[in-house]
């Protein structure tokens, strides 16, 4: 077990991002740092947490839990998600994800007699990390997206945004940070194997980061949770190791089969065209006549 926690399990992300009165600082100036270089994107001063749990409106419904879901002082919702394995379609599930949040603006006071919404919806923007390459999206550490007019690529309002983090396209190493997001994502991809958290000395977020981020700070209930979530990650990698292991015997034991196929072909080929009968070859090589025959 190293000093700090490993982020990007589903407790370390929390703990680090997710808990109110203790990360609020942590996720506003990590979320300031994402969007430094987005001209129209105010800096948030300040922000509160929501309940993440979105109720379902039947029982058939698709229920929704957000890693983390939040509010600035200036009415912008965040969705805040942490995806450490690849899956199927994660790009429609980050739009389904942003859009149920902006849908379900919709239903309050949908019961009431008179209801006076009138589409004034709150922007939502949603923050993915992803430990993997979102298919679809340019291999590059940070891409930004939202509506915009297909013939000039000008933004057309702010309601929808999305900020993929692609971890796998950060390599650099501490001395190489230049920027504020470079040094928080060398801190999180290495949290876990460190020994001190650099950068503390420049900034206070950092050390702010690196006594919430230590095992040794952790409540029995959470230490609990962390330890299952890591024993959680540890058996999916080494199945996932077995898998490959696995994959390539059978990979190796099918090229074999089909080298001594070729060759067999070729045997049989040869045998035929000496004029051996057809049904003789079949006899030997165990080719059937018709694979003989179309030699």
């Amino acid at each position: 077990m190293g000093k700090y926690i490993d982020p990007f399990t589903d407790v370390g992300f929390k703990i680090i991002f997710g808990k109110e009165n203790k990360s609020n600082e942590i996720l506003r100036s990590f979320l300031n740092d994402l969007f430094y270089d987005q001209s129209d994107f105010d800096p948030i001063v300040s922000l509160r947490y929501l309940n993440n749990e979105r109720s379902r409106e039947r029982l058939d419904d698709r229920s929704v839990i957000y890693d983390i879901l939040c509010e600035t002082e200036s009415g912008h919702r965040f969705i805040v998600e942490m995806q450490r394995q690849a899956k199927p379609n994660f790009f429609g599930r980050a739009v389904y994800y942003v859009s149920r949040a902006i849908y379900e603006q919709g239903l309050k006071g949908i019961s009431k007699e008179n209801d006076d919404w009138d589409y004034d919806v709150i922007p939502v923007v949603g923050v993915f990390f992803c430990n993997f390459y979102v298919k679809g999206l340019e291999h590059r550490l940070v891409q930004h997206l939202r509506l915009c007019d297909t013939s000039t690529n000008k933004p057309v309002g702010d309601l929808m945004r999305y900020a993929f983090i692609q971890l796998p396209a950060f390599n650099k190493k501490e001395e190489d940070c230049e920027s504020e997001f470079d040094k928080w994502i060398y801190i999180l991809k290495n949290m876990s194997t460190m020994q001190t958290i650099p950068f503390t000395s420049h900034r206070d977020v950092f050390d702010r980061l690196a006594k919430i981020g230590n095992v040794a700070s952790l409540s029995a209930e959470e230490r609990a949770q962390y330890d299952y979530d890591i024993k959680k990650a540890r058996d999916y990698k080494a199945e996932m190791k077995q898998a490959r292991i696995e994959g390539r015997a059978e990979g190796r034991a099918e090229g074999r089969a089909e080298g001594r196929a070729e060759t067999m072909l070729q045997v049989a080929g040869s045998m035929k065209n000496s004029g051996m009968d057809i049904a003789a070859i079949a006899t030997i090589t165990g080719l059937t006549q018709t694979q003989i025959e179309s030699l």
